[in-house]
């Protein structure tokens, strides 16, 4: 009997799968690593801020720049909180606030990607920070009358003007509270937004003022000349002096008890701003510069005066 025998000789090719980290990690939307979000307490518990359309996705390239790969796939991110405070909660790359609190939190996020180099399939990784704050529902603040409206999902702006800016400024108390909660409102999302109001508690759902009446109360230094309305307490401007750089603390009170005559006393106190006086220059404003070998002097001009040659 023969014992016959075969054989026969072939390559196999098999996909070697790693990891590598990432040379370089960055935001799709790159100007979107930042964002101030207020609570919506009508809807505390729904997810409502979609932190990935915000970020756009996470870009990864390899440490020798010769691949790169865009994540934007939810399954592939994923949001931890790093440092500061623990505001919000992160569900299915969508955020809600879960604080009543003003703070700061910074989140990691966390991308992977599949790219395919010499025949193997390597699994990029990467993070990136982004940082989240969060102002308190209803936070009252003096600001310069049309500038807070255009400042949605930043922080609540500083009450500053520059060394050479001599324009009278009209002011008013603003209120923080979400985009889905604020004043003839179209979106439900969680972004800051500034109402300029006439009352503690902004407006209900009529668009209709309500609380008790807030005003702001100060006194003109040696920086700031301030306009008050008739009843001799309630601030309506401010004007920089010229005289350098310095500060002014505004009260922002609200009605509190009424008297006899059935008025407002305005004995609560809500909260406080600080007015500045920067040492900055504001190269657009009107000045005049006067040069003395190495000394220069710069002074301010209002608008609508011109200088003297």
């Amino acid at each position: 009997m023969a014992l016959i025998t075969s054989s026969f000789s072939g390559t196999f090719a098999f996909a070697a799968s790693k990891t590598e980290k990432a040379g370089s990690v960055s935001l799709v939307n790159s100007d979107n690593d930042e964002i101030t979000l207020v609570k919506d307490t009508d809807d505390a518990n729904n997810y409502k801020f979609d932190l990935i359309n915000f970020i756009g996705g996470v870009e990864l390239t390899t440490a020798d720049k010769e691949e790169s790969i865009t994540v934007t796939d939810e399954d592939d991110l994923s949001f931890r909180h790093a440092k500061g405070d623990s505001l919000i909660s992160v569900k299915d790359g969508k955020a809600r606030v879960k604080t009543d609190k003003t703070g700061t939190e910074t989140i990691m996020v966390y991308a992977e990607g599949e790219i395919t180099r010499d025949d193997k399939d390597v699994t990029l990784k990467g993070q990136i920070e982004i940082t989240v704050n969060v102002v308190k529902n209803g936070t009252l603040f003096v600001g310069i009358v049309g500038e807070p409206e255009g400042e949605t999902g930043n922080e609540i702006p500083n009450l500053e003007v520059s060394y050479n800016d001599l324009n009278t400024k009209e002011v008013g108390v603003y209120r923080a509270t979400s985009e889905a909660q604020a004043k003839d409102s179209k979106t439900d999302g969680l972004r800051a937004t500034y109402e300029l109001v006439t009352t503690v508690d902004g407006y209900d759902e009529k668009g209709e003022p309500t609380g008790d009446p807030v005003r702001i109360e100060g006194s003109t230094n040696n920086r700031f000349e301030l306009e008050k309305a008739e009843d001799g307490e309630s601030v309506t401007t401010m004007t920089n002096k010229g005289k350098g750089p310095g500060t002014l603390k505004f009260t922002i009170k609200s009605g509190g008890s009424k008297n006899s005559d059935g008025e407002w006393k305005f004995n609560e106190t809500e909260d406080t701003t600080t007015a500045t006086v920067l040492k900055r220059i504001d190269v657009t404003a009107n000045t005049t510069i006067d040069k003395d070998g190495s000394s220069t002097d710069i002074t301010p001009i209002p608008d609508g005066m011109n200088a003297v040659q």
